[in-house]
């Protein structure tokens, strides 16, 4: 599903126009965002929780230059889905 898809499913269902749900989306997302930047943990019913974990650093292989590199330590997102997600889709 793309996000149009989703804007135009959350327009039916809840009566508000495409641009309210554009809206809503994109700010959604915008909070989410800001929340892991801080180290923060969003936690949305019935769908999951977003978190920022930070990887250590490991040693790969690149095939073009046919040599070993070390990928440095980053943070990347987590999502883990909730219960009642996992079950729904059995």
């Amino acid at each position: 599903m793309k996000v149009a898809e989703l804007e135009a499913m959350m327009a039916a269902k809840t009566g508000l126009t495409r641009a309210q749900c554009k809206n809503a989306v994109s700010t959604l997302t915008d909070i989410i965002i800001e929340a892991l930047q801080t180290d923060d943990k969003v936690a949305v019913p019935r769908l999951g929780t977003f978190k920022r974990v930070t990887k250590a650093p490991r040693r790969c292989y690149n095939p073009s230059k046919k040599e070993h590199m070390t990928v440095p330590a980053h943070s990347a997102p987590k999502f883990t889905a909730a219960l009642e997600l996992r079950k729904s889709i059995k």
